[in-house]
Formats: C-alpha cells, sequence, structure tokens
C-alpha cells in the first residue's frame, strides 16, 4: 500500500489544520522536550498534510526508519514484524470534521503528528529497534508479545516524562488528543505512578477509552534501559503462572 496524495480533498486538509492549530499550544506547553525539537526538526505545518515520500526520506537520513502504509489497527505479531525491519505503520486517512473529537481507531493524525516527528529521535528508535529484536526472539508467543506491548502501550503511546520534576508529554496517544493531552498532566483528573517495569508488564490497557492512570518516566534514555530487564521480567511473570490477557492488536 501507498499514501495516495492525491486523493486528498479540501476537507481533508481542513481537518488536518484544524486539529494541528487546536494541539500545537498544547503541544508546546506539555510535551516533552524531545518531542517538541523533534516535530520542529520534521517540519510538519498545519497548511500540508505530510507526504510519506518526503518523510521516508528525511528518516531514512536521520535514523533509518520508514513508514509502511497499512489499512487500519494492525496485529500485534505483524507490528513487531514491520518493526524488526525499521518500519513504522501508519494509516492514509483522516477524520471527518463530524469525528474531529472521537475516533473508534486512529487515523493519520495520530499516526503522522503522533508519532512519526520521534522517529526522528536516536534514543526513541533505540527503544523501538530492542523492543522489536525481543519481540522477534517471541514472534509466536502470544503471551510475550502482549507483553512487551504493554511496556509500548505505557510508554511510547500514553507515557509520561518528568523534566525539572514536571510532567510532560511523551506517549503519541497523548499528543495527537486533545482532550487526553489536557487531562494526563492535570493532577485532579489524573493519576500519576513512577514508571516500574514489573506493574507495568501487570497492568492489562484499553484502546478504546481515555486513560486515568499514567506512567511517569524519570528520562526518555532511561526507557531504553528497561529493554535490559523486560525479557527476564516477562520470562518471571510467565513461569510463576501469571495469566495474561491477550487483545493480539496494536494501536
Amino acid at each position: 500500500m501507498t499514501q495516495d496524495y492525491q486523493r486528498y480533498q479540501s476537507e481533508d486538509f481542513e481537518v488536518w489544520k484544524i486539529l494541528f492549530e487546536r494541539q500545537f499550544p498544547n503541544i508546546q506547553t506539555h510535551a516533552c522536550s524531545e518531542f517538541k525539537e523533534s516535530l520542529q526538526r520534521i517540519g510538519f505545518q498545519s497548511n500540508r498534510i505530510p507526504d510519506f515520500n518526503e518523510v521516508n526520506g528525511l528518516l531514512m537520513t536521520s535514523t533509518g526508519w520508514q513508514i509502511e502504509v497499512v489499512p487500519a489497527i494492525v496485529p500485534i505479531r505483524d507490528f513487531f514484524i514491520m518493526l524488526s525491519k525499521k518500519h513504522f505503520p501508519s494509516t492514509t486517512w483522516l477524520r471527518s470534521m463530524q469525528q474531529l473529537d472521537y475516533l473508534s481507531e486512529p487515523d493519520m493524525f495520530h499516526d503522522c503528528f503522533g508519532h512519526m516527528p520521534m522517529l526522528i529521535n536516536s534514543d526513541y528508535c533505540l527503544f523501538l529497534d530492542k523492543l522489536a529484536e525481543i519481540g522477534m526472539r517471541y514472534i509466536d508467543q502470544e503471551e510475550y508479545l502482549e507483553l512487551l506491548g504493554r511496556l509500548y502501550w505505557f510508554s511510547i503511546e500514553f507515557g509520561l516524562v518528568k523534566e525539572n520534576g514536571i510532567p510532560k508529554i511523551l506517549g503519541a496517544g497523548l499528543i495527537s488528543s486533545f482532550g487526553e493531552a489536557l487531562q494526563s498532566v492535570d493532577p485532579s483528573k489524573a493519576t500519576h505512578i513512577p514508571f516500574n517495569l514489573e506493574t507495568i508488564l501487570k497492568t492489562s490497557y484499553i484502546n478504546s477509552s481515555m486513560q486515568h492512570c499514567y506512567f511517569e518516566l524519570d528520562s526518555l534514555s532511561s526507557l531504553y534501559q528497561t529493554t535490559n530487564l523486560v525479557e527476564d521480567q516477562m520470562l518471571g511473570l510467565i513461569q510463576s503462572g501469571f495469566e495474561v490477557e491477550v487483545s493480539g492488536m496494536m494501536m
């Protein structure tokens, strides 16, 4: 599959513009410094839907990653296979004007605005590389992929990172959500939990509603360090008889 840029209509460009312009101020205030720097480097603007050919050229020279077009949410096994090839999945469709505030599954605003800028960040990509390497060792064992998916979910999708003691947004699910971005950093509306690998591996997630508890990393670079521990902890949990509820899908 490829992105057919000529198929985008005037409403698509207007939707992108609205979503970008209302979220950009939130990002400047609440996103982590690595994301803000990456968004500037990748050059996305409100008046133009990203062209994946251009994005791939920039990513290739920066970190070697590429965007792979998919029709919708991908099965977790396919997701880890893509990551092992340094391919990150993305849809090419945009929500309608009537769907600005809620979608049952992520569109390309989530994929582009939330994920793609950080694919230019080397620490972020090192984490994805290592996660994929571990995932491929367990590619036919659903329980292990589910546990790895939880680490991904509570960091890359919905993680926070502390900067000078203040929670800042890292996760793409928060970066791309107007309502949840504000909720996630408000201590009166959300619970902030210190990032703990064992707790995360034992915590299932729901991808159809807002989160209410968010894990806080000490730094983005510390996320990579979790990959040195996750394999042993997964093995320990499974061998102890811990029951893993398998969803089989990734966001």
